[in-house]
């Protein structure tokens, strides 16, 4: 027992190693299994993801090539040139067309138009063999299964036109790229016309003439011919003219204007020729296509001679100006003849215009007729901004018109005046006086304004439009105030004038006497004259105490716009104030902008006032007389 007890453990043991050695191979095969079946799994997965990699480039090239190679044209074909080649008569005419076009189709058939149902086909061929022909509502079409490139050729023949002597041919085209017709017409010296060609050859060969013409993209080819008429030379030109001028009577000169209207018919002219009298003197020739002008002698006659820079004919423009030097004290003026040299017909009109201080009549007329001014042709009417006097009319040339001149001797009129002029007085208790003058002047062009202050005065300051001034003095009593630079381009100017006088004091019991004195200017006259009198306030004044030649008022008058209907009143006193107000602010601006301080003369407006005014004055000097006492 104990020896197979002893035996046990060693058959035991052996069959443990032996179990371990079976499980150890099972688990080696069961990786080993389990290597394969991964190894198998990546490489599927490998190639699934080479196969999409794969079909993804696929898909990319075949959208490349698609877009690459798509014709960027609409449609399946293009037409890309189409050839007229054929002879007519006068009845019919017979053509061979060749249309070249390709196709992008990629399956089936395709229907290719060649000619309009008008005409009658003979015979087609594609590329060189027969090929179907289908007749549709508007097309006869070629149908075929051929791709890419293709050339079609066709006879067909039509009937021409004819109507008062042209003849014409016209048929529908399919549009191509470019189309170009050659065509031999029986006959010789034709006018042939191409519609939008844009290279047209003609050309005689025998008794035939052979046409060529290139055109754009057309849908139709029309033409038409006819017998050519004859070149006709420039001395076959028939010339029709009208010619308008206005002459400006001017101390020692006629100045004339001359617009002449030509209408020229039948053929083409390479100049103009008219006659000019041996006294006038051409200062400008203007017109379109006028390439040179001179003036030269034939057969004793002056011309002016006018050269085109190209040929002109249908209607045409010349404009003349010349003048002639003339004597107004001779009692006659003779009106110079310009008149054109080839003319079938020619009238015209005169219009007659003063400048000067003459008075103008008809005097001996030939060939040349009296009208109403307002009869004048409305283009002859708007030569001149000023009214004309006389106006003459004639069909025929030469004509010839003087004119009775009688001089007038000339009146110088108004060339300046004051519309108001606000005089402001203060005197003081020792019967001094400061006084300021404001004059609303209306200046037509003169350069100094005369102005004469009373005797023992000083002047303190001279301004206009708010702007001081430098004064000249003409003589002892009168001095001149520069008004051209001061206000330029104003037909108001506003002149102010500031000066002072000793006066005579009262006496010894306050009684005074003062004579005041208005300044004066000479040949100006002044509409409105204003005064205001402040005198001191301790006096005593009696209205019975003033003398004066102008009216002691309450008021100052007011004046309405003349003129205008419906105007307001307007206070004399209140514009001049305004007025200068107006300069002195302005001048108060200019000053201050130029860094400087304004400085003007202000009266110490204080005491009781007395107001006085004249209506128009003239020549007169303005005077203000009175007495008075001061209380002690």
């Amino acid at each position: 027992m104990n020896e197979i007890n002893k035996d046990r453990p060693a058959e035991m043991e052996k069959t443990d190693v032996e179990t371990d050695s079976v499980q150890k191979i099972v688990s080696r095969e069961e990786k080993e299994g389990k290597k394969k079946r991964g190894g198998c799994f990546k490489r599927l997965f490998s190639l699934l993801i080479i196969v999409i990699v794969a079909a993804a480039g696929i898909i990319y090239a075949r959208g490349f090539l698609r877009r690459s190679f798509t014709v960027p044209v609409a449609g399946d074909m293009i037409l890309k040139s189409g050839s007229y080649t054929g002879t007519a008569d006068e009845k019919n005419a017979t053509f061979k067309m060749k249309l070249d076009y390709e196709s992008f189709a990629k399956v089936g058939w395709i229907k290719v138009p060649i000619l309009p149902i008008s005409v009658a086909v003979s015979e087609v061929t594609l590329n060189g063999k027969p090929v179907y022909l289908h007749a549709g509502n508007r097309w006869y079409e070629v149908i075929t299964r051929r791709k890419r490139k293709g050339t079609i050729e066709a006879e067909f023949s039509m009937k021409v036109k004819e109507q008062e002597g042209v003849h014409s041919l016209c048929f529908d085209v399919p549009r191509t790229t470019a189309t170009c017709a050659e065509l031999k017409i029986k006959g010789k010296e034709l006018d042939v016309n191409v519609e939008n060609a844009q290279h047209k050859e003609v050309a005689t060969h025998g008794e035939n003439t052979i046409v060529k013409a290139t055109c754009p993209p057309v849908n139709r080819i029309s033409l038409n011919w006819q017998r050519a008429r004859p070149e006709l030379e420039e001395k076959d030109a028939r010339l029709y003219s009208e010619a308008n001028t206005v002459c400006s009577i001017l101390e020692g000169i006629l100045h004339c204007n001359t617009v002449v209207r030509y209408s020229i018919l039948r053929a083409w002219i390479n100049g103009l020729k008219l006659s000019i009298p041996e006294d006038v003197n051409i200062l400008s020739v203007t017109g379109g296509r006028i390439r040179d002008w001179k003036i030269v002698n034939e057969s004793g006659k002056r011309i002016l001679q006018v050269e085109f820079s190209y040929k002109v004919q249908g209607s045409y423009e010349l404009n003349l100006i010349y003048e002639k030097p003339i004597n107004l004290d001779a009692g006659s003026l003779s009106i110079p003849a310009v008149y054109s040299l080839g003319a079938e017909r020619e009238k015209g009109h005169i219009g007659i215009e003063s400048l000067s201080s003459v008075e103008v009549s008809t005097g001996k007329t030939d060939t040349i007729v009296t009208i109403d001014v307002d009869e004048l042709p409305a283009g002859l009417r708007t030569m001149t901004s000023r009214p004309l006097i006389l106006g003459y009319k004639y069909v025929e040339e030469p004509y010839s018109l003087a004119l009775n001149v009688k001089r007038h001797k000339g009146m110088s009129l108004l060339s300046m005046a004051a519309d108001s002029a606000l005089h402001t007085v203060v005197m003081t208790s020792d019967g001094r006086r400061l006084t300021r003058v404001f004059y609303s002047l209306r200046n037509n062009g003169n350069q100094f304004l005369p102005i004469s202050l009373p005797d023992g005065s000083e002047l303190w300051n001279v301004s206009i439009a708010g702007r001081a001034v430098k004064v000249m003095q003409a003589d002892e009593k009168k001095l001149l105030i520069p008004l051209m630079d001061a206000a330029r381009g104003s037909d108001y100017v506003g002149v102010e004038v500031v000066y002072a006088e000793d006066g005579s004091p009262p006496d010894e019991k306050g009684i005074g006497r003062a004579v005041i004195e208005l300044p004066a200017i000479p040949n100006v006259p002044t509409i409105h004259l204003m005064c205001e009198l402040y005198l001191p306030m301790d006096g005593k004044y009696r209205d019975k105490d003033f003398v004066s030649n102008a009216r002691m008022v309450d008021r100052f008058s007011s004046i309405r716009s003349v003129g205008v209907p419906g105007a307001p009143v307007i206070s004399s006193e209140k514009a001049l104030r305004d007025m200068r107000a107006q300069a002195g602010r302005r001048f108060e601006r200019k000053v201050k902008a130029a860094g400087g301080t304004p400085v003007s003369v202000k009266l110490p407006m204080d005491g009781k006032l007395f107001r006085f005014e004249k209506i128009l004055v003239l020549e007169e000097k303005v005077k203000i007389e009175f007495k008075y006492q001061l209380r002690k």
